[in-house]
């Protein structure tokens, strides 16, 4: 990172200063040890979004507890997916009939959230699942009247 911000000071081609925008992101994040690497070309892209970690795309897919937890009467629902993958987001009562769909089709690698609005629901324990990368993930959820 060094030798990057340091060959790129004054280079007329890098008129967005990647160099020294790299350089601060990696003092940031704290210094790593220097490592001998072959020489390469990196594509980098016309954004600080580049460099920033929580750009990142997940690895794995995963359903989070929704938020908030107990609700009164919606709540959020994220999960990420880790590759391109039929998902399907369903909510099911405590007797296992499906109360609602939230989400049913292809989607690509990513975070998402989806809103859940039960207020035509009554008061109860609910369970959402998440159908994808052929797995299946459950959080319960406790909706207050």
């Amino acid at each position: 990172a060094e030798f990057l911000r340091d060959q790129n000071v004054g280079n007329p081609y890098d008129w967005n200063d990647w160099g020294s925008k790299l350089y601060a992101s990696w003092a940031s994040h704290g210094k790593s040890e220097p490592v001998v690497m072959n020489s390469a070309t990196v594509p980098v892209r016309d954004s600080l979004e580049a460099v920033r970690e929580d750009s990142r795309l997940p690895v794995a897919t995963r359903l989070w507890q929704n938020y908030p937890n107990p609700f009164n009467p919606s709540t959020t629902i994220s999960f990420t997916l880790g590759k391109l993958s039929y998902v399907s987001i369903r909510i099911y009562n405590l007797a296992g009939q499906e109360v609602a769909m939230l989400v049913n089709g292809l989607k690509p690698s990513g975070n998402y959230s989806v809103h859940f609005d039960a207020s035509s629901l009554p008061t109860g324990i609910y369970f959402c699942r998440l159908l994808a990368d052929n797995r299946s993930q459950i959080k319960k959820m406790l909706f207050i009247k």
